[in-house]
This record gives structure tokens, sequence and C-alpha cells, in this order.
């Protein structure tokens, strides 16, 4: 730094001290307005030294199979950590580090495009309980007590409060249960219990060469189907394990999944 003086003169200047200015270097000019640091962090680091835009989704995908995405303070990002989370957009995701799966599928999304890549209109898919009786889904794993009574809902909860969540919102709280909530499938963060009553369900849809594939950044999982009516099979087998319907705000009747149809209608 100088002060005045001749600047030309060494004897003008002192050190003032170093400082450190990361450059992300993206493969070809974002796709996104956005510039969340974190954001670029998250994508440059999973597609590192990749030189083909055919594979930068695998390379960003990396960086969320693994289910250990962190913003570039080091802070991990969680899914469903908290079952009362209403964080939807990459904004929240980002400064409160934990998010629902519409905000990790455009977080996903979001990292694909800072790299350059173009993706269509239909990149958002939405999957949603297919018959009208129905409030949403159940997640496994749920443990049923047998037998249940007779009826399309044969198995009945009643909750403590509305929602049915313990007082850490981090489990969930019934006065009465025929069904109980176990350990199931894995969210971001090393949760090993995310929620997993939901009425839907986001995932991201990418296309290379005319080839799609199903990526839900939510659970790290890839699905490889190529078209709805696959993927739908195999997000059934994966996830699903029966539908629930909500009566009187306290009243959860849940019913398991039917084995010879699929009952959810995947939209995109």
């Amino acid at each position: 730094m100088s002060t005045g003086g001749n600047q030309n003169a060494d004897s003008s200047w002192y050190p003032i001290g170093q400082t450190l200015h990361t450059v992300y270097v993206t493969l070809k000019d974002p796709k996104t307005p956005l510039r969340q640091e974190s954001l670029f962090y998250i994508s440059c680091n999973a597609a590192d030294t990749e030189d083909k835009m055919n594979n930068v989704p695998e390379r960003v995908w990396t960086g969320f199979e693994g289910r250990n995405v962190c913003r570039v303070d080091g802070e991990q990002l969680t899914y469903y950590k908290k079952y009362d989370n209403g964080v939807i957009s990459i904004d929240g995701l980002l400064a409160e580090a934990d998010g629902q799966c519409g905000a990790w599928t455009y977080l996903f999304i979001r990292a694909l495009q800072i790299q350059g890549f173009q993706l269509g209109r239909d990149a958002i898919v939405g999957i949603v309980p297919k018959n009208s009786i129905d409030t949403g889904f159940m997640i496994k794993n749920w443990e049923f007590t047998e037998p249940g009574i007779v009826g399309t809902y044969p198995y009945m909860n009643i909750s403590v409060t509305a929602p049915p969540y313990n007082d850490q919102k981090n489990g969930y709280a019934w006065f009465y249960e025929e069904v109980a909530d176990i350990n199931g499938i894995p969210g971001q963060g090393g949760i090993d219990n995310p929620r997993s009553l939901f009425d839907n369900h986001f995932v991201a849809y990418v296309t290379v060469n005319g080839i799609g594939k199903y990526y839900d950044p939510s659970y790290g999982k890839r699905y490889d189907a190529g078209n709805l009516g696959v993927f739908a099979l195999q997000f059934n087998e994966f996830a699903i394990q029966g539908f629930y319907k909500v009566e009187n705000t306290y009243e959860y009747w849940f019913r398991k999944k039917p084995y010879t149809r699929i009952e959810i209608e995947v939209r995109q």
C-alpha cells in the first residue's frame, strides 16, 4: 500500500497482508443468472477439469449421489432434517442448510447450468398420488401392526399435534399408533430418517444426445429410465410403501402399496 509521495519509489510502499481469492472456472458461460458462491463451489468441485458438455450431468451428479453436499463454508446441506422446514428455493437451502425436494432439485439443475449446460423445459418432474382419495404417499420404511381392519385404509394413527411432528421436529408423534415410521431411505446430509409422508415429490429430468435420465438429488438416487412409465415403475419400487389420507386433522389412515398396479402419477 502506498499512502502518497512518489508511488514509483520503493520506499513509498509497505505490505499490509495477503488475501485469498478463489477463481471458479466453468466450461461455458452459465445458463443461470444466479451467482451465489456456494453454487459455483458445488458445481465446479464436482465437474473439475471436465471439458465435454455431454459429461457435465454425470460429473456434477457425483457431488450429489454421496449425499454430502456442502456450502462453500463447509456447512453440510440436509434434506428434511427438520420435518417442518418450508424451504423450497436455492436461496433458502443455502441460507438454512436444510430444504425440501424442490429446493434440492433446483440446486442440482442450477449446478448444471453453472457449467453452461442447457436443459429443456421439462427438466422439473412432479410425482403425486394417482388416486384423488389419497392425501399422499408413504416413503419407506414403515412398520404395520397386523392385522389391519377391513377396508380401503386398514390402519390408523392418531397424531398428538397437527402436523404430527414431535417437539424436536425430527420425527412423528402419535397418540395412537398402528403404523410406525422406522429408518428407511436416507436423505442428503446423512439424515437416516427424513420426513416420509408427502403429497408430492420433485426430481430432475436431464437429456444427453436424446437419452433421458431422472435424478433425485434429495436421496442421491439416479434412475436410468428413459421415459415416464419406466421411471414411475422404478420410483414406485424404490421409494413407495403405501398411501394415506387425513381425516379430522388428527386421524391418519394408511394402506399398503398395491402390488398389481402403480398408483402414483408422474407429471413432466
